[in-house]
């Protein structure tokens, strides 16, 4: 198979995940859940579960790797749609992206040849999320170019 596909031993620790530190290049353990939009969380826990094949999550994870940056290059675009390229960030799209490549290569299911590329998507993403969360708002405004 021309990907990476790790064959995995799931435990009864649903809670224990691994954290990816970007800044380091390495997993470190933590006892963190986390939780995503859209259908990302649903093939992780499908794959998990041994209902959704890993082939299926390879090629979400391809399309997301495949879709254009918005406007800053920190984060994913809206869609595929060119119309939607180069646009302002939309947070939870960009943090719904990250966070599924995240749980993807924890998996071990990623592309042939794209490990470096899904580190550095998925980090460079969860970071400039991380960096416009609004205390005041307890979370984001809709996109990077509005206040409220």
């Amino acid at each position: 198979m021309a990907s990476r596909i790790a064959n995995h031993h799931h435990s009864g620790r649903r809670n224990a995940d691994l954290r990816l530190n970007c800044r380091q290049r390495q997993r470190v353990s933590t006892d963190d859940r986390a939780t995503a939009w859209h259908v990302g969380w649903l093939l992780i826990g499908g794959y998990d579960g041994g209902g959704i094949p890993a082939s299926r999550v390879l090629a979400a994870v391809t399309a997301i790797l495949d879709t254009p940056s918005a406007d800053t290059s920190r984060c994913v675009a809206y869609s595929k749609y060119p119309n939607d390229t180069g646009k302002p960030c939309v947070w939870n799209v960009s943090a719904a992206a990250a966070w599924f490549l995240w749980r993807a290569d924890q998996r071990g299911i990623v592309p042939a040849g794209r490990g470096d590329e899904i580190l550095t998507k998925l980090c460079t993403w969860r970071d400039y999320v991380r960096a416009h969360y609004s205390t005041s708002l307890g979370g984001w405004t809709y996109q990077d170019n509005t206040t409220d």
